[in-house]
């Protein structure tokens, strides 16, 4: 595996990125798999640096009067808790995280999300590093905009045909924020 495959073929639900991979579920459970990844996560989750410019993008969101919310495959409990230790649960109005390690997909939550929080779509953005967030903002009926150095290359983002931008503050840039 290459950082440039894994960006190139990354997918939700994950599973199916496993199986693209080759991977043999007869030899080891996906649910294995995926509380074997959750612990190696843990082991190094600590040690791994927020993107360069998230909080300049925060903070100038925050300033703006945005409010601002998470939507992630990651479960929430354990999304909740990496949060609340950096210290960036402030910046945060809502989060949902799913309630599981399988990263199937955010749609559902994302649909929950929209009206638990009566949001605007028309004037609503989501801003995610993944093919799966564009699917998911335009399932739920907001704008995706997408940043490159995520989970996915950009000629994958850009596949999408909507913003694809290198930095978060370019996203706040591209939302007029």
């Amino acid at each position: 595996m290459t950082r440039e495959r894994y960006h190139r073929e990354f997918t939700f639900p994950v599973r199916r990125y496993y199986d693209a991979m080759g991977f043999d579920f007869s030899a080891e459970t996906f649910d294995d798999v995926a509380v074997e990844y959750h612990e190696a996560y843990e082991s190094v989750v600590a040690t791994a640096d927020v993107r360069a410019d998230a909080l300049a993008a925060l903070e100038r969101a925050s300033a703006a009067g945005a409010v601002q919310v998470i939507l992630s495959a990651l479960e929430e409990r354990r999304l909740r808790r990496e949060l609340e230790r950096r210290g960036l649960d402030r910046y945060f109005h809502a989060v949902y995280g799913l309630n599981d390690l399988y990263a199937v997909s955010k749609q559902a939550r994302g649909h929950e999300l929209v009206a638990e929080l009566r949001i605007d779509t028309d004037t609503a953005w989501m801003v995610g590093d993944t093919s799966h967030d564009a699917e998911v903002a335009t399932a739920i009926g907001v704008r995706p905009v997408l940043v490159t150095g995520g989970h996915s290359d950009a000629d994958r983002l850009a596949s999408f045909g909507c913003p694809v931008v290198p930095s978060l503050l370019a996203a706040l840039d591209e939302m007029g924020l």
